[in-house]
This record gives C-alpha cells, structure tokens and sequence, in this order.
C-alpha cells in the first residue's frame, strides 16, 4: 500500500510539477514516444540534474516503459525505484 501511495504521489507530482515546477508536459512528447535526449532532460522533474543517477534512471525508464508496452498497467510492477 505505501508502495503505491508513493508511487500515486510520484506520478501525480510528474504530471503537474510539484516537485520543480517542471512537468511531464515541459519534456517529454504527448503523442510519440520519447528520445533519450528528452528523457534524460526529463529528470529535472524530479530533482534537477544529478549525472551519477542518469544511467539508474535511463533502466527505470526502458523497465516501465517496456512494461507500459507489455500490457498497459503498472499494478503488478515491482516499483524499487520508490523506496
């Protein structure tokens, strides 16, 4: 349950720019799928650019997003990345 409450938190913060004032929307693309250079920009959303952390967030990225592909739902994806 903790799991998925940060996980609600973590996408909802993405989506509206809680965290930065950045946003999904001030990266990444709404109809095509995103370039690494996009991608990596996109960590701004969270805490700004951190390059130790780049290659960690580029697996995160392929792992849901493969997953996203797969099937569409996320609820049975184990989310490490949050705790």
């Amino acid at each position: 349950m903790i799991a998925r409450s940060r996980a609600q938190i973590m996408v909802l913060g993405m989506t509206e720019g809680w965290f930065t004032g950045k946003r999904f929307a001030s990266y990444l693309p709404a109809k095509a799928p995103a370039t690494t250079v996009q991608f990596t920009s996109a960590r701004r959303i969270i805490n700004g650019i951190d390059a130790p952390r780049r290659s960690r967030a580029m697996r995160y990225h392929s792992n849901l997003r493969l997953a996203l592909e797969v099937g569409g739902d996320l609820s049975n994806v184990h989310l490490h990345i949050l705790g």
